[in-house]
């Protein structure tokens, strides 16, 4: 991710008759619930753990809350609970020594287009630590509900995603050009911005579990309001403004076309599973903003302090750096291709997951080095800045970025191949987590470098 050229920018069972002493040479009686046999405390006196006497052994059971998915999510509310506390009560220690300087000072700063009382936009080495744990912790959750319900994540899955991935980023260059005014652009600067796609792609997943496809086209209108509250409560101007108004018949088009197209594929009762279920959903949310990215580069300027000035598009690195990408990726897949004939054990890393996360990194690399080299932006993240300045060139993306997811999916497809046959859920969901991790800050790039913001 790159800067803007300034800088600134043993619960047991019921133990019937097997856990019961025979009471006075009679059978032994079953508890129901309690599971513990009668047992004499005296003669002509029998008494069940159901009744008043003594009670059996007690049943060992296990409390919610140690259920390691309920640990995870208490232990999360805990840490912000935590954090809202210590800001009510000790606002000099929690927020103004820690929580601004080191997590959300760099969101006011990328908001507002500059330093906040001496904090940039840059990431840090606290925020990595903290954003890597919640994106940890936020992974299982998923993963656990996701196998509680029966969901799996394959190919097609993660190809649905890809609209999802072009919302976001569609959104964070908007954002980047001060489409947005506060507290709205919040939401859409980063890591905010894959929370709120994360709980969408979730909440979707969920409803398409249970729902299937053919309820996708009345959801479509349901989620109508919600992107129009952005698109025009948002707008840093008048919401009945050209670019806000114009965006939202786009959307109301396009919403129009998927329904009338779900809606007929329906009626010919065409199969369909939660890939068909999704894409709709993500062509939906991204149409609007990709209308208005390109209303900017028909008219740049239109809104924003930028309108004030000259603003100069880079149209062309829309081909140069999705053709480094593509070129690198090929040479990528041509070589693990040629290595897996040679090693068995490496053709996972040329399948067509594998590859699809090798791209959108490749990507990232792209753009963040046509940026850096070519037009003087800066780069946000702590490993990536060492790299460059040491080396004076952002070319070293390519090579951080192979070592690195290299590595990852070496282990993840070669090492644990064995492990992850038996929860290909996880296997999925952790290439899913890969693969937009790499290609979203990618694809903000290309188009901020596009746009000229």
């Amino acid at each position: 991710m790159v800067d803007s050229p300034d800088g600134t920018t043993p619960v047991a069972k019921a133990r019937s008759g097997s856990a019961g002493a025979a009471q006075k040479g009679k059978p032994a009686q079953e508890s129901g619930e309690a599971g513990a046999a009668a047992r004499p405390d005296g003669p002509g006196d029998a008494k069940t753990s159901a009744g008043n006497g003594r009670a059996g052994a007690p049943v060992p059971r296990r409390d919610w809350w140690r259920e390691p998915p309920n640990a995870v999510a208490l232990g999360l509310a805990a840490f912000f609970l935590i954090l809202l506390a210590g800001c009510l009560a000790w606002p000099g220690l929690f927020w103004d020594r820690f929580l601004f300087p080191y997590i959300w000072g760099s969101t006011e700063a990328d908001a507002v287009g500059h330093p906040v009382n001496g904090v940039n936009e840059d990431y840090n080495l606290v925020s990595t630590a903290v954003y890597g744990i919640i994106l940890a912790a936020a992974v299982y959750l998923i993963y656990s509900a996701f196998k509680k319900r029966g969901i799996a994540i394959d190919p097609g899955y993660i190809l649905a995603l890809v609209p999802f991935v072009l919302y976001g980023t569609l959104v964070r260059a908007l954002e980047d050009s001060f489409y947005f005014s506060l507290p709205a652009a919040y939401l859409f600067i980063s890591p905010q911005i894959y929370a709120l796609v994360g709980a969408l792609v979730v909440g979707l997943t969920f409803l398409g579990g249970k729902l299937g496809p053919g309820a996708a086209w009345p959801l479509l209108w349901l989620l109508v309001p919600f992107h129009l509250l952005f698109l025009m409560g948002g707008f840093t101007g008048p919401p009945l403004s050209a670019p806000p108004l114009l965006a939202a018949v786009t959307l109301v088009l396009i919403t129009g076309l998927l329904s009338a197209a779900l809606f007929r594929r329906n009626k010919k009762a065409e199969p369909g599973g939660l890939p068909a279920f999704l894409m709709p959903f993500g062509l939906q949310a991204m149409s609007a903003p990709l209308f208005l990215v390109t209303y900017w580069c028909v008219f740049p300027g239109a809104w924003g302090p930028e309108a004030a000035g000259d603003v100069v598009l880079h149209a062309p690195e829309l081909l140069v750096v999705p053709g480094l990408a593509v070129v690198s990726t090929l040479l990528v897949w041509l070589a693990l291709t040629y290595f897996g004939r040679w090693r068995r054990s490496l053709a996972p890393m040329a399948g067509s997951s594998a590859i699809l996360v090798f791209f959108g990194h490749l990507m990232d690399a792209s753009a963040t080095y046509r940026a850096i080299d070519f037009y003087h932006y800066g780069e946000k993240h702590v490993l990536a800045t060492t790299l460059i300045n040491a080396t004076g060139t952002a070319l070293v993306m390519f090579p951080m970025k192979l070592v690195a997811i290299g590595t990852v999916l070496y282990v993840l497809l070669v090492e644990l191949k064995a492990d992850l046959d038996k929860e290909p859920l996880l296997r999925g969901l952790l290439l899913a987590a890969l693969m937009v991790l790499g290609l979203s800050p990618g694809l903000r790039d290309l188009l901020r470098l596009v746009m000229g913001v």
